[in-house]
């Protein structure tokens, strides 16, 4: 329906431009009419590009002489026209000269095309990367298949689980040949995941790591010890899921399609262990299409994602309890009342063991900005390379899902725990990059990660200031996020981050200026780390933060 809507208004398009808009040079009228027939051929290929020349020199005609019996005579070199166009178009994308709009390869046309890779929107997603020479078979390249993820969308889907299911039943429901750590939360939920990967890989174990969304590139969302999926098994993943997603009623979403991407890829990769992070709230996640799990974790509860989950703690909780399984082992990191009460009641009902983070076995963490270093009983002298207040109690519900899996006939020693969680990495989390000006760089974006990384901050540098590097999410609590971080700013250069839904940085430097704290609008970020960093000089400090989106945008300028 859409493409019949696009090529009727191209159509109407034409009719204009072909009999108004033209170039008379001598002799010769050139007009205009063709600009549609391109943009159709681009954005469809070539069989639109015919029906859009046809239609609209046929009302043409009709506008211009009447209608007459030798009217579609006159439809013939259009459509020779809209031929030509479409082939030239589709030969252009084959050598990468242009950027195609759609996915060709539902047309049984394949083409190496400079797709360019989105971010996540990750919710993601990319910094664009250079094209990938085509495997083998002509099969999808790994910017072709991030293409096809991001074109699928999620926003007009109703959440629920009867898409994955009938994706997963397609091929072969590969995720009932693996073993899984699923963890859910509001904050810490990374962090968690990175500090289990390390140690069970340090402990012997091929782990497969799965979390969203990505930094950087949209590779590290799927990973097997550390190492993100390559571009060839990313590529002709996606085009086995593809087919079969082309055979359901109702197309997958892209976090379904990527979920199932990542099973087929830990399956094929013989993954031992998987650990597994929620995409949103827990009951009608995509991830939640698994069995039950080795142990279902539950990190710190806070609000976000409001409009889908719930306004209170009780409704967040209650959907993200939806990964409690019937007879499954539970880690609750606890720490909020109304949540903790969720959980005991839905384990009780389902019969699942609940594991409660032990609190009193945390000795008061040494923090610095390289690290932690704590006990949690009966470790102790256990260190962590993560910085942040929050990394040793993260770190200690890590242990504490090692423990229940130690129960169950992992074999996880003392020696692998401390070398897993010493070398455990998670750019983004508090992470230092420089030291003149000293730049921390935070994946905080909602009220409760704001607070979290504030207190990291005034813990970590006391008595300092820093000039913000600020971008937020227009669907956050942006007032309520820069209220922990007004007393730490001296001045704050605003960027948006690269997401549809980002705040206006005028509207945020409005925010910023009523609560005192001087603020000025970067257009790029390479301008606003930039100015940041002049703002800041020697000797100062850089806080960037307030969407994940925006740390990924930053980080590589950091780096070079």
């Amino acid at each position: 329906m859409r493409t019949i809507c696009t090529v009727g208004i191209l159509a109407a398009l034409y009719v204009p431009l072909a009999i108004y808009v033209a170039v008379q040079i001598g002799n010769v009228r050139i007009s205009f009419g063709s600009l549609p027939v391109v943009i159709a051929a681009l954005l469809f290929g070539p069989l639109e590009a015919i029906l859009t020349a046809m239609i609209g020199e046929f009302f043409k005609q009709i506008l211009t002489y009447g209608f007459a019996y030798t009217t579609f005579l006159y439809l013939i070199p259009p459509a020779l026209r809209g031929a030509v166009i479409g082939a030239a178009a589709i030969a252009s994308m084959r050598h990468g000269i242009v950027h195609p709009g759609v996915d060709f390869r539902r047309r049984g046309i394949s083409f190496r095309g400079r797709n360019a890779e989105r971010r996540n929107h990750s919710v993601d997603s990319d910094s664009p990367g250079a094209a990938a020479p085509p495997p083998e078979g002509g099969l999808m390249t790994g910017q072709e298949a991030q293409a096809y993820i991001w074109s699928l969308g999620w926003e007009r889907h109703v959440p629920g689980l009867t898409r994955i299911r009938a994706l997963m039943e397609l091929l072969g429901n590969p995720q009932k040949r693996l073993r899984f750590i699923h963890v859910a939360g509001t904050n810490g939920k990374g962090s968690v995941c990175a500090c289990l990967a390390s140690v069970l890989t340090a402990a012997g174990y091929r782990v497969g790591l799965n979390t969203s969304p990505h930094l950087e590139r949209f590779h590290e969302r799927i990973q097997v010890d550390g190492v993100p999926i390559p571009d060839e098994a990313l590529g002709r993943l996606t085009e086995e899921v593809q087919k079969a997603a082309e055979r359901m009623p109702e197309a997958p979403t892209e976090f379904e399609v990527i979920t199932a991407i990542a099973f087929l890829y830990f399956m094929q990769e013989k993954c031992q262990i998987v650990i597994l992070e929620t995409g949103l709230g827990g009951a009608l996640d995509a991830s939640n299409v698994i069995d039950t799990p080795e142990a279902a974790v539950l990190t710190a509860m806070g609000i976000d994602h409001g409009a889908i989950l719930g306004r209170t703690q009780k409704e967040i909780a209650q959907a993200k309890a939806g990964i409690i399984k019937p007879g499954g082992t539970v880690v609750s990191m606890g720490g909020c009342q109304e949540a903790d009460a969720v959980f005991r009641t839905v384990c009780r009902e389902r019969g699942a063991e609940l594991i409660e983070l032990d609190r009193s076995r945390l000795s008061r963490p040494e923090l610095s900005l390289e690290g932690s270093r704590f006990s949690f009983s009966p470790y102790t002298d256990l260190r962590i390379s993560l910085a942040g207040c929050c990394q040793a109690v993260n770190a200690a519900t890590a242990i504490t899902t090692l423990e229940a899996l130690g129960r169950k006939g992992w074999r996880i020693s003392s020696e692998a725990l401390r070398k897993g969680l010493s070398s455990v990495r998670w750019p983004g989390r508090f992470e230092v990059l420089g030291r003149n000006p000293t730049v921390i760089l935070d994946g905080a974006h909602n009220p409760q990660g704001i607070a979290a990384a504030a207190e990291s901050f005034r813990t970590l540098c006391p008595g300092r200031k820093a000039v913000l590097l600020l971008g937020i999410l227009a669907d956050k609590a942006a007032e309520e996020m820069l209220d922990p971080l007004i007393p730490l700013a001296s001045k704050a250069v605003v960027l948006r981050p690269e997401s549809p839904r980002a705040l206006d940085p005028l509207t945020l430097c409005d925010l910023l200026k009523a609560r005192g704290i001087p603020a000025k609008p970067a257009v790029t970020p390479e301008e606003g780390v930039q100015e940041a960093l002049r703002e800041a000089g020697p000797g100062g400090m850089v806080l960037c933060l307030g969407s994940l989106y925006l740390v990924g945008q930053v980080r590589p300028l950091l780096l070079c």
